[in-house]
């Protein structure tokens, strides 16, 4: 039903949300403004453009049109309330390169856009046990003075047999990640293991349930 998401500014200085609707939907195009279900079926795709596209912006509606005419509009104040938090919006940056001062000038350059940053300062080793790469507490007080989180990457590189020595070894690596996270004030972990099958898929959920509660995290 939807065909694309964009902004468009309005004569008074903001922009508007602009939703292209199918044209053979026309006649259920209002249903978008008085159906809680229908709505929520865009829902997913319209926080993704609001946090990819529209943060940092004064957006002042979301408007839904079909063909190039606009067929109904809903304040976006009135969005955000319904359904989604401005807490709960993420702007997530990767940085994999770059000294202190290169990755804190990366960032900077955003102007605000990015609010979670994810350096690659976790890696595995052979057993399992945890591999830290430079970490920089330079940058993580940078990034905590501009209310940037700093929730560090940690990865097999798709690495399948170092995926399942780390969760053949998680008790220790989750003490190890725990202990990293309040040594150097970060704010998390993102794991990303992957290329592991569905054998391990059992082992893989109690590893991330035993971090989360180490971590302090529910």
């Amino acid at each position: 039903m939807i065909q694309n998401i964009r902004l468009m500014e309005n004569s008074w200085g903001e922009f508007d949300i602009i939703i292209d609707l199918d044209k053979l939907d026309a006649e259920f195009a209002p249903d978008f403004l008085t159906s809680d279900k229908v709505f929520r079926n865009a829902d997913k795709r319209l926080r993704f453009f609001i946090e990819h596209k529209a943060r940092g912006l004064v957006i002042g509606s979301i408007k839904f049109a079909v063909t190039g005419v606009i067929v109904g509009t809903i304040a976006f104040s009135s969005y955000m309330a319904l359904y989604a938090s401005a807490d709960d919006l993420t702007s997530l940056g990767y940085l994999y390169s770059g000294t202190s001062s290169q990755q804190i000038s990366y960032v900077q350059r955003t102007g605000g856009g990015v609010d979670t940053v994810s350096p690659s300062y976790f890696y595995l080793n052979a057993d399992g046990s945890l591999k830290e790469n430079w970490i920089s507490s330079q940058f993580i007080t940078a990034m905590h003075a501009d209310g940037v989180r700093v929730v560090p990457l940690l990865s097999n590189n798709w690495d399948k047999a170092l995926g399942i020595a780390a969760i053949n070894n998680m008790a220790r690596l989750t003490d190890q990640i725990a202990d990293a996270v309040t040594r150097y004030d970060l704010d998390g972990v993102h794991v990303d293991i992957e290329n592991l099958s569905e054998i391990q898929r059992q082992d893989y959920v109690k590893f991330v349930a035993m971090l989360r509660d180490k971590l302090g995290l529910r």
